[in-house]
């Protein structure tokens, strides 16, 4: 995983799959938050030059596990995560065809 302001974080989250939760509190837990995007939005546009383009998710930001959450004060926010919202985040290849 990515390290995140210096902190290690416990279980990861592999690329192209949902995390348990990004939102921990005490009366909730689940994913609120994505990461969304089209192909061609990040082609801007298809050309004969980047046609068969593909965009691969290198890696993503780890994240914490629900133990971690309990341990650090019961959910989020807490004295390591200042939100009740755990930070997301991708690296994207654009695979462009040799020509």
């Amino acid at each position: 995983g990515v390290s995140d302001g210096g902190h290690r974080r416990e279980e990861g989250t592999a690329p192209g799959e949902e995390p348990m939760f990004t939102n921990y509190r005490d009366i909730f837990k689940g994913t609120l938050d994505y990461i969304f995007f089209r192909h061609e939005a990040l082609l801007k546009q298809e050309t004969k030059e980047n046609a068969g383009a593909r965009v691969l998710v290198n890696r993503c930001l780890s994240m914490i596990s629900e133990g971690e959450a309990k341990r650090q004060g019961g959910g989020l926010p807490n004295i390591k995560h200042p939100s009740d919202h755990l930070p997301i985040a991708v690296d994207v290849l654009l695979h462009l065809p040799c020509a």
